[in-house]
């Protein structure tokens, strides 16, 4: 049973009777309401489906223009997306005013509907990564050949690209080009575990040495926003989820690597915190029994403070006073005491 067939009562209802006669945003305002159901009914209809190129169409005709960017992500993941794609790009898709405010959709959209290549999925990946990631035409070999340098380019351009602050759109966007790449060439999924390996050993030393630095990126925020973004996005599971998987069956040089990194993400959940309003005896108090790290985080946030002119009152400076520290705690209790001789 088709989508429409299965959903008729459903489709007729909540997205015609209902929408009748509203704008173009109170329709989208409304829709939030039957979103997740809509979407359901449409995963329910995919598993059911013996035709793509009728689900999609069926799926275009009804819901295009609520789920633009839900739809078109689905559709980039099928493994016959060109030829789905084509078949529908004079229907129901040449109709639709493309949102740019949906940034995947409307970068995909675009580019296909003006190439005229054979397979025209992996040259708008081509054209995006290389762009996004500054990669050379020879760093195309690892789809065929064994090379990781889009898995290290990507690594990077991860970490550093989110110094400031963590651009969740534009990791979001990237994040499916990479899951692409991962699952639709055999040299990535025949080799999953080393890539990984690869991939993960760059992010964790980028990322280590920018905090040695005092640069702390948030990669558990990053991380977190992406796990959030592909949370019930797509009609099938995919078979690898780069950052995000969790393997059960792995080698011990994958083990290694992902566990430094899921310590690497509690460790930018620490110094990526904001410790402004605590009282200077408690940031001290924090101190005790921590590595260096976290003691030159905590030193950054003392400075920050006292820059700001926030001294201390007297009962939080008698509490820093009687605290013992060795080395690098007591380093930073003696500098925070001199700069307080200044004021």
């Amino acid at each position: 049973m088709s989508f429409y067939s299965a959903n008729k009562n459903f489709i007729h209802i909540k997205l015609h009777i209902e929408m009748k006669g509203l704008s173009d945003k109170d329709k989208l305002d409304k829709y939030v309401n039957i979103k997740a159901e809509t979407r359901k009914r449409l995963q329910e209809a995919y598993l059911l489906s013996n035709n793509l190129y009728d689900f999609y169409e069926e799926a275009f005709e009804h819901l295009l223009f609520f789920e633009q960017e839900f739809l078109i992500i689905n559709l980039f993941f099928e493994n016959d997306c060109n030829s789905i794609f084509n078949y529908l790009k004079f229907g129901k898709l040449s109709e639709l005013k493309i949102n740019k405010q949906f940034l995947f959709s409307y970068k995909f959209i675009n580019y296909m509907n003006n190439c005229s290549l054979e397979d025209e999925v992996t040259d708008f990946l081509k054209f995006e990564l290389t762009e996004l990631l500054s990669l050379k035409p020879d760093d195309w070999d690892s789809l065929i050949m064994h090379r990781n340098s889009i898995v290290k380019k990507y690594a990077i351009w991860l970490i550093t690209s989110n110094k400031t602050k963590v651009n969740i759109k534009l990791n979001n966007y990237s994040y499916l080009l990479l899951c692409k790449i991962w699952n639709h060439y055999e040299n990535y999924t025949e080799h999953f575990d080393e890539k990984s390996i690869v991939f993960y050993n760059t992010i964790n030393e980028k990322f280590n040495k920018l905090v040695n630095k005092g640069v702390y990126v948030n990669l558990n925020q990053i991380v977190f926003e992406i796990k959030t973004f592909m949370k019930g996005l797509l009609f099938k599971d995919l078979n690898y989820y780069p950052i995000i998987d969790n393997q059960t069956k792995s080698n011990s040089g994958y083990n290694i690597q992902r566990n430094r990194l899921n310590e690497n993400l509690k460790l930018s959940k620490f110094l990526c915190k904001s410790y402004t309003k605590e009282s200077y005896s408690n940031i001290f108090k924090m101190m005790i029994g921590k590595d260096d790290v976290y003691c030159d985080m905590f030193k950054k946030e003392i400075n920050n403070k006292l820059d700001q002119l926030i001294l201390p009152n007297k009962q939080d400076l008698d509490a820093i006073i009687k605290l013992n520290f060795e080395g690098k705690q007591e380093q930073i209790k003696k500098e925070f005491l001199r700069r307080l001789y200044m004021y």
